[in-house]
């Protein structure tokens, strides 16, 4: 999200407040995605470990 934030700044384009705001939450969403499976991997990498 932050290639379309950057290419709407060096292109001058303005966005309006619910562009923007949609942008931002993608990108908000996105992160918790990334999190949630960021601790899948991390409990799934102990469980894999503990039944060695």
């Amino acid at each position: 999200m932050m290639v379309v934030r950057g290419v709407t700044e060096v292109m001058g384009a303005e966005l309006s407040n619910g562009a923007s705001a949609s942008i931002s939450g993608m990108a908000g969403i996105f992160h918790i995605c990334f999190a949630v499976g960021f601790i899948m991997l991390v409990i799934s990498l102990k469980k894999a470990v503990l039944n060695k």
